[in-house]
């Protein structure tokens, strides 16, 4: 069975990805906010699943036992843009005919030391960067909902951008963008394409996690495949898999 949750019975998971992505959601909402939404999968033997889903976005935590095809019809008639679930509930999102997308999940050594100091950014200036690296991030119309959220969570101590500046102009950024459960997770690690090559990209993420690990967190990042190889030259470890799932117009009910 799966109920709804209200934010102040949410369980953190202990979890590399979920357990610091929900608890940053769980600690910036208000208890006047509608998103995200929680919910909860139960069996006899307890709690199974949590559910969250924010902006359309399912973020999904399987227990041992969790009922893979429930979950795959519940996130389905509930609605989604995409969802990120463990590797045991792949299968049954593909029976549904999500398409699945596979991404490796990766971890920082407790090591690991920055090089050169990055400068710190606001929220608007990596979103400037993220553009024009990311042709889908450049594209969204979201009326600035994105900028509001991480500069939300940054001003909470939940994440922070940093970047390379040369001249005066920010050539490579990145960011924490969850932090919590003794994690943090980097994202949004880019460059302007004109920079490209020059090893910046490698400078912030390792700016970024010598930071995290200072600050007593063990630095996590998901990525596509193929760009495991550009990882583990800073050391990162690959850890698990987890899948992305889309929905087709065959997945969607109201079709």
């Amino acid at each position: 069975m799966i109920r709804f949750c209200a934010p102040g019975q949410v369980r953190l998971p202990d979890d590399p990805l979920m357990g610091p992505t929900m608890a940053t959601l769980l600690d910036c909402q208000r208890p006047e906010d509608r998103d995200p939404e929680w919910w909860i999968q139960e069996t006899e033997a307890g709690q199974t699943a949590l559910l969250c889903r924010q902006n359309g976005v399912f973020r999904i935590h399987a227990a041992p036992g969790a009922d893979g095809e429930e979950l795959a019809q519940f996130v389905r008639m509930a609605g989604f843009e995409a969802a990120q679930l463990p590797q045991e509930l792949a299968p049954a999102f593909a029976a549904l005919g999500c398409r699945l997308e596979r991404r490796v999940l990766m971890e920082a050594p407790p090591s690991l030391r920055g090089g050169e100091p990055l400068v710190p950014l606001t929220a608007g200036q990596l979103e400037r960067v993220a553009a024009t690296a990311f042709p889908a991030f450049a594209a969204r119309r979201d009326g600035g909902r994105w900028l509001w959220e991480f500069s939300r969570k940054a001003r909470r101590g939940l994440a922070f951008a940093a970047g390379v500046q040369e001249a005066g102009e920010i050539l490579a950024a990145g960011a924490v963008t969850h932090r919590g459960t003794g994690r943090a997770v980097l994202g949004y690690i880019c460059c302007t394409p004109s920079c490209r090559g020059r090893g910046l990209g490698s400078r912030v993420v390792t700016g970024l996690a010598a930071r995290c690990v200072q600050e007593g967190e063990v630095p996590v990042l998901l990525c596509r495949e193929e760009l495991v190889p550009f990882y583990r030259r800073m050391d990162f470890v690959p850890i698990r898999t987890v899948w992305e799932a889309f929905p087709l117009p065959s997945a969607d009910p109201q079709r």
